[in-house]
């Protein structure tokens, strides 16, 4: 039985942890973004501490990360683009920014 337990503690996400993995500080942003998301929120009966599955949130959290398309052009998303492969400017408002951020 003890066993089960600790697995069950490990496959917990606390909200602490959770402000480490989001841009977010506030509880009630994370909480938003926790519902946004579907993402269940869980506390025992008469504690204040809550938590997430850890494999429910790094689920969600892929799908969101590979919907979200980086380069309208090539529609290619975060887990498409190789290590190696460079960005390059399209139109000539690209070129002036990426120009802007490369002399800096």
């Amino acid at each position: 039985m003890k066993k089960n337990h600790k697995k069950m503690i490990s496959e917990r996400m606390y909200i602490e942890e959770l402000k480490k993995e989001l841009p977010w500080r506030d509880i009630r942003s994370i909480e938003k973004f926790l519902c946004t998301y579907q993402i269940r929120l869980f506390s025992f009966s008469g504690s204040k501490i809550r938590f997430v599955l850890r494999d429910e949130f790094e689920s969600q959290m892929k799908k969101i990360y590979n919907s979200i398309p980086l380069d309208r052009a090539t529609n290619k998303t975060f887990s498409q683009y190789n290590e190696g492969e460079e960005y390059e400017p399209r139109g000539e408002y690209e070129r002036e920014a990426l120009s802007i951020f490369t002399t800096l």
